[in-house]
């Protein structure tokens, strides 16, 4: 499957609208639209179905052509200021926020067009992407990006410098927005890691209320280890003949490596 990714153009940019339009009709071609808010299942996309593009989705700088019927269809936002009967409810000119990127704006129509998460997005531009689908409701969306977020993080290499900023990022990101699942795993991940992780500049931005949260993930993480190693020591005792401290404190290294 094609990704769709519309370049960027100005408003006076008229000829390069052509180009586009050609573009994504080989796209969708082969594309999907996914099962709708509305409960009905999900149905092939035909040029023939699309048409062209009749509506154009406008950031500060940028602006890309898009089908107004997938819209409707895949955001219920779009579909609300559609159906709300306001004067410019019809308008073909849609106003994204001013702090969307194009890029990220690319990535969310792709998703609209394909139902698929563009394999290619870093971890900024997956943020940024989660963002939009925030805005706009898109509630798979918001799911696949915690995934694939949540997902690089657990693979990432603690030695990374740029894993653990991610790690104080996503943390930050999961509190503002609700993100139960990228939550867990990025104070998992500096509590590990806490060593690594506490002397970079992003740990240092974290606000007060998220660094006690920190010290209190560690703290349910060391009641943990203490509660195992002391049941361990415990069944050492008993079988070896009372290794005693010794045997706690043994047991607990070999744990804790």
């Amino acid at each position: 499957m094609h990704s769709y990714v519309p370049p960027t153009h100005s408003s006076s940019e008229a000829s390069g609208e052509n180009h586009l339009h050609h573009q994504l009709l080989s796209v969708v071609r082969t594309a999907f639209i996914g099962a709708h808010d509305d409960g009905q299942g999900p149905r092939a996309v035909t040029t023939e179905f699309l048409g062209a593009p009749d509506a154009v989705l406008r950031g500060v700088d940028w602006e890309i052509v898009v089908h107004s019927a997938v819209l409707r269809a895949r955001c219920a936002l779009f579909r609300a200021r559609s159906d709300s009967g306001m004067r410019d409810a019809t308008h073909h000119v849609l106003h994204c926020p001013d702090h969307f990127a194009q890029p990220a704006a690319a990535a969310f129509l792709h998703y609209l067009y394909t139902d698929t998460l563009d394999e290619d997005l870093d971890i900024q531009l997956t943020i940024e992407v989660l963002h939009m689908a925030t805005y706009y409701s898109v509630t798979r969306l918001v799911s696949l990006c915690e995934e694939r977020l949540a997902g690089g993080l657990q693979e990432a290499d603690a030695h990374d410098p740029g894993a653990c900023h991610a790690a104080c990022t996503l943390l930050a990101m999961a509190d503002e927005l609700g993100l139960s699942h990228v939550r867990s795993v990025a104070l998992d991940f500096i509590v590990h890691n806490f060593g690594a992780v506490s002397v970079t500049e992003a740990y240092g931005q974290l606000s007060k209320g998220l660094m006690q949260q920190v010290a209190m993930e560690a703290a349910v993480s060391y009641s943990r280890v203490h509660q195992l190693v002391r049941s361990m020591s415990d069944k050492v005792r008993v079988g070896g003949g009372g290794w005693g401290e010794w045997g706690y404190w043994s047991v607990g290294w070999l744990v804790c490596r």
